[in-house]
């Protein structure tokens, strides 16, 4: 399984949790029915889900947990930092881009090459470790 079709899973049940609490069969449908515009097949089993949790937890710092008294999933906490929630935007529209197809013709991008972005790894390891750059 591709990478991507992960990370896109993770964003979708992220997104539908926050905004409506949902059973396994309410994910798994709103999954099914955003396989086609995302153009990967997302319906998962609920051992896959379950997983899916435990993977969202410790890379998100994203909890989800089933509510006995509803029978649904809720996010219960949050503290994704600012760098993961940057990365969710992100993704959410580079994944948006290339769904629309030929984008090229309605928006034109800019040629210019971003500038220093290639050190960026270097310097926050020196900055986690405590170095001066």
């Amino acid at each position: 399984m591709s990478i991507r079709k992960i990370f896109i899973r993770h964003n979708l049940i992220i997104q539908r949790l926050k905004s409506f609490p949902s059973s396994f069969e309410e994910i798994d449908s709103y999954l099914d029915s955003q396989s086609e515009v995302q153009g990967e097949e997302l319906s998962i089993a609920k051992r896959t889900f379950d997983r899916d949790r435990k993977d969202i937890r410790s890379i998100y710092h994203i909890d989800i947990e089933y509510q006995n008294f509803d029978g649904k999933y809720h996010v219960i906490t949050d503290k994704a930092n600012a760098g993961s929630k940057f990365m969710h935007e992100s993704f959410d529209l580079f994944s948006a881009l290339n769904i629309t197809g030929n984008i090229n013709e309605v928006i034109q991008f800019s040629s210019k090459r971003s500038i220093g972005s290639e050190h960026l790894f270097e310097l926050l390891g020196a900055c986690r470790n405590k170095k001066c750059i």
